[in-house]
């Protein structure tokens, strides 16, 4: 008695539950040993395929050869695929031993579908898709061909395994957008084309499995450049103009400090060289002032050139805005994919305004040094420099007014007296002129009052004097 079954792939099951001893001879070609409380020729009559399932059999050892792959039945999804037309194709009824899974296309109520056999169907579909955008085939379609130039061009092979499935959300959207539409279709074809090469660039062949993965950032670019296409704009253009822009601000960023560095590099010389040119002095000194102006001019020069550059990374920094404005207008968001290298200028242009800002600091710093150091060499107690020698030079000078109002007031005083009275008064003058070695000098108003005292003394004294003589 054989089992009440009507068709190879229900039998390929069945062989597979029932025989005993099964061996693998070659792919999808096994070897099993058919128990004995089934009649052998009962069971061979009945699967009757006319040698598509069955192969060699020997009712003496009860074996029979098979193949289930030709009635769809496969051990495992790499096991399929390893049949060309079930990547292209889905079989209308087929089964996956691994996973447990029966497909019957014809099935009123098809169970639920595993995720790995759903990424199947959208793999063919995509593979069934692809053919008809590429610009040559060969090989019965297992070679797709997509040529830009002699030069830039890629093969894609119809090959995949069941570790390169993933989901294709996008691809409903790819087959109306991009393939079943009249709209701009050489166009669509063309961007295709040129995002294809773009994500595998420097490949010359690739398979479908490497390109199911990045499927979907293939459907973005492929919608943003006909966006803009759409829009009289070139995504590849666009890009170029975005990146060159963004490098020449960059490099003018950079020239902000470049430009003054020698003038950035004299500011600590000069500042040594206005302490080294200062000279310790009673007061404020000609050359003194003199090399404090020049700290001063060179520091407002300075302040100039760093505020010059300030405007030049203000200007920098509008341009960099525009730009992103301009950029952001475009269609579909695409200011994202230049969003990192806007965000890098603005960060370079910050760090350059806050370096500008503490070169200025400096330079303000570097004037008040520069008042300092003249306001502590122009005053003594400061510098601690000693009385003797800075008022030596004008000791010697007071000295010579003492003499000379002496000279003076004899002379006026030598008319109403006799000659001879006035011959003691030179003793006290020892005394006077020591007194004036030990003692500092007095200031010449008080030695002319001295003087001018004498002068109503003298004739006095004469007068006193002359009956004496008498």
């Amino acid at each position: 008695m054989a089992p009440q079954i009507d068709n190879s792939h229900d039998w390929a099951v069945w062989l597979l539950e029932n025989l005993e001893a099964q061996q693998v001879l070659a792919l999808g070609h096994i070897e099993g040993k058919l128990p004995v409380a089934w009649d052998f020729s009962q069971i061979i009559a009945a699967i009757g395929d006319g040698g598509q399932l069955i192969g060699m059999t020997d009712e003496v050892a009860r074996t029979i050869e098979f193949y289930p792959q030709r009635a769809g039945v496969y051990g495992s999804l790499n096991e399929m695929f390893a049949y060309p037309n079930n990547l292209k194709s889905v079989p209308p009824r087929f089964a996956v031993r691994d996973i447990y899974f029966t497909y019957d296309a014809h099935a009123v109520h098809q169970g639920a579908i595993p995720p790995q056999v759903a990424n199947y169907f959208s793999a063919v579909k995509l593979c069934g898709l692809l053919p008809l955008m590429a610009d040559m085939t060969a090989n019965n379609g297992a070679l797709l061909h997509f040529i830009k130039s002699p030069e830039s061009r890629i093969e894609v092979k119809l090959s995949y395994q069941a570790e390169d499935l993933t989901p294709l959300p996008s691809l409903s959207y790819f087959e109306t957008v991009f393939v079943v539409t009249d709209s701009h279709r050489d166009q669509k074809y063309s961007i295709l084309r040129s995002v294809l090469l773009d994500a595998f660039k420097g490949k010359k062949s690739i398979t479908i499995g490497e390109i199911l993965p990045q499927f979907e950032s293939l459907v973005e670019n492929a919608r943003s450049n006909y966006s803009m296409y759409a829009a009289e704009f070139s995504f590849e253009k666009i890009k170029a103009e975005v990146e060159k822009d963004n490098l020449d601000s960059t490099l003018k960023l950079n020239k902000t400090l470049s430009e003054i560095q020698n003038q950035l590099l004299a500011m600590p010389v000069a500042l040594v060289l206005v302490g080294g040119q200062m000279t310790p002095d009673t007061g404020l000194s000609i050359k003194n002032v003199v090399v404090w102006l020049g700290a001063c001019v060179f520091s407002g020069l300075m302040i100039l050139l760093i505020r010059n550059q300030h405007h030049a990374v203000d200007a920098i920094n509008e341009e960099i805005r525009l730009r992103k404005i301009k950029v952001d207008a475009q269609p579909d968001g695409m200011a994202g994919k230049f969003k990192s290298g806007f965000e890098a200028l603005q960060r370079r242009a910050l760090s350059q305004t806050k370096t500008l800002s503490i070169l200025r600091s400096f330079v303000f710093l570097s004037v008040v040094l520069a008042t300092g150091l003249l306001v502590w060499y122009s005053n003594p107690d400061l510098h601690k420099v000693p009385v003797a020698e800075s008022l030596g030079k004008p000791n010697a000078g007071a000295a010579g007014t003492v003499q000379q109002p002496s000279g003076t007031t004899s002379g006026i005083g030598a008319a109403p007296a006799p000659a001879p009275a006035p011959a003691p008064a030179p003793a006290p003058a020892p005394a006077s002129a020591s007194a004036s070695a030990s003692e500092p000098p007095k200031p010449i108003v008080e030695l002319a009052k001295q003087d001018m005292k004498a002068v109503h003394t003298t004739p006095a004294s004469s007068a006193a004097s002359a009956p004496q003589k008498k």
